[in-house]
C-alpha cells in the first residue's frame, strides 16, 4: 500500500509531458519520493518461485508515470533470478531507439523520439530525471546490457502438459503465415507437422534473434521505420508492411487479414498477444490481454492513478512447458485402483460405497481415460458391477 501511496503521490507531480523537457521542474519534493520508492523496492522480499512472468511488451516508454519504476521492478526479478522475459514490441523498442541515441548524443530531446510525447510520456519523466542529474547514463547502460537485453525476447511459446495445443505469444498479433515468412528471413525452415517440429522452429527463430546485438536490431528497426512519413508514425499500414514481418511482430493493427489459427493436425495453436484490443473476437484462437489501463489522459481534476485502476488488467496463468522442460518433465504413473479407493475415508466397502465410488467413475470416465488409460477403467467395471438406475437413485436420496 505504501509502495501504491508514493507511484500516485510521484504522479501528481509529474504535470504535462510537453513541459517536462525542463528538468528544474523537479523539486525536492519530488525526488525524495523517488528515493522513498527505491528503499521501499528494496524492502520487498521475494519468494522463490517456480514458474516464469511473461511481459507482453510496452513495458518501457509508454504512458505510464516513468520508466524509473518499472526499470527498478525489472531489476529485482532479475537480481533473486525469478524466470521472466520481456517480448520485443513498438514502444519497447522506441525506448530501446531513444536510449542509444540518448547515450551518443546527450541533448537532443525530442529528436530522439520516435513516438509523440504523451504516448511516451515514460520516457520524457525518465529523461528529466537524467537532465536533473539525478540518474546517470551508466546505470541505464548497465540495465540494458546485463537485465533488459538478456531477457528480450522475438516471441515466446508454452506447450500443454498434454501436448496438443500450443500458445505462441507475441505483443501484436501474428497468425503463423506471417511467422513462417519471419522465420524464411532468419533462415529457418519452417516445420509444423507436429506441435513438438513446430515448438522446435519457434526455439530456432528465438535464437537468431538472440545472436543479434541489441544495437543491430535497432538499426534493423529504425531502417524500417523509414518507410513511414513523419506524420503516419502511428498510423502504420499493412500494404508497407508486406514482406516486413519483423516489424509486424511489434506493430500490426491489421486484423482483417490475419487469418485464423486453424488446426494444426492433431493439435491447436493460439496466438496471446497485448499490443491492443482490436483483434478478431468472434476466433477464439487469439486472445488479446490488453486493456485501457493506462491509456488515457484524465481531466487535472482527477487524480490519474485512482481513475486508472477502476479499470482491470488482464493475465494468462497455465501450467506449460518449453520443448526441452515438457520432454524433461516426469512421466505420469497411473495409481492402482486400490490407492485409488484408499484416498476416501469410508467405514467399510459395503455395496452402497462401492456404489457411489463407481458411479463417480462413470460420470467422468472422458476425464480419467484421458490420464489413466481405457484398460486401467475397463478393469474398475470388470470389478465393480454398476447400474445406472441404482446410482441415479441414490443420487436423488
Amino acid at each position: 500500500e505504501e509502495l501504491f501511496d508514493v507511484y500516485q503521490q510521484i504522479g501528481s507531480l509529474q504535470g504535462d509531458p510537453e513541459d517536462l523537457f525542463d528538468s528544474n521542474l523537479l523539486s525536492e519534493q519530488h525526488l525524495a519520493l523517488y528515493d522513498r520508492f527505491i528503499s521501499l523496492i528494496q524492502q520487498i522480499k521475494v519468494n522463490p518461485i517456480e514458474f516464469k512472468i511473461r511481459f507482453l511488451g510496452d513495458e518501457l516508454g509508454d504512458r505510464g508515470e516513468c520508466d524509473f519504476f518499472v526499470i527498478k521492478i525489472l531489476e529485482k526479478l532479475h537480481l533473486h533470478q525469478v524466470q521472466f522475459s520481456i517480448l520485443i514490441s513498438n514502444h519497447g523498442f522506441a525506448f530501446m531507439s531513444c536510449l542509444q541515441f540518448l547515450f551518443l548524443n546527450k541533448h537532443q530531446l525530442p529528436e530522439e523520439m520516435m513516438i509523440d510525447s504523451q504516448s511516451m510520456r515514460s520516457y520524457v519523466y525518465l529523461r528529466k530525471l537524467i537532465d536533473a542529474q539525478w540518474l546517470n547514463y551508466e546505470y541505464l547502460e548497465r540495465f540494458m546490457e546485463e537485465i533488459y537485453y538478456p531477457h528480450l525476447e522475438l516471441l515466446d511459446y508454452g506447450l500443454s502438459i498434454d501436448g496438443d495445443d500450443l500458445n505462441i505469444y507475441t505483443h501484436a498479433g501474428m497468425n503463423l503465415l506471417e511467422l513462417k515468412k519471419l522465420a524464411d528471413d532468419y533462415g529457418v525452415t519452417w516445420q509444423d507437422s507436429t506441435v513438438f517440429d513446430l515448438a522446435a522452429t519457434l526455439d530456432q527463430m528465438k535464437s537468431v534473434f538472440k545472436a543479434t546485438k541489441l544495437q543491430e536490431i535497432i538499426l534493423i528497426l529504425r531502417e524500417i521505420y523509414q518507410i513511414n512519413d513523419a506524420d503516419e508514425r502511428l498510423q502504420v499500414t499493412q500494404k508497407k508492411l508486406v514482406n516486413k514481418p519483423f516489424w509486424s511482430i511489434i506493430w500490426n493493427r491489421s486484423y482483417s487479414d490475419i487469418g485464423p489459427y486453424q488446426r494444426q493436425g492433431n493439435f491447436f495453436v493460439h496466438n496471446i498477444h497485448g499490443h491492443d484490443e482490436s483483434c478478431p473476437s468472434s476466433n477464439k484462437y487469439y486472445v488479446s490481454l490488453d486493456s485501457p489501463l493506462g491509456k488515457c489522459f484524465l481531466p487535472e481534476e482527477e487524480t490519474r492513478l485512482f481513475t486508472l485502476n477502476r479499470w482491470f488488467y488482464k493475465t494468462l496463468c497455465r501450467q506449460e512447458f518449453s520443448l526441452a522442460e515438457y520432454h524433461l518433465k516426469p512421466k505420469y504413473t497411473p495409481p492402482s485402483l486400490l490407492s485409488i479407493l484408499s484416498m476416501y475415508t469410508m467405514p467399510s466397502l459395503n455395496m452402497k460405497n462401492c456404489l457411489l465410488m463407481s458411479g463417480l467413475i462413470y460420470l467422468f470416465r472422458n476425464q480419467l481415460s484421458k490420464y489413466f488409460g481405457i484398460p486401467f477403467l475397463q478393469n474398475i467395471f470388470d470389478r465393480i458391477s454398476f447400474n445406472s438406475k441404482d446410482f441415479s437413485k441414490l443420487l436423488k436420496n
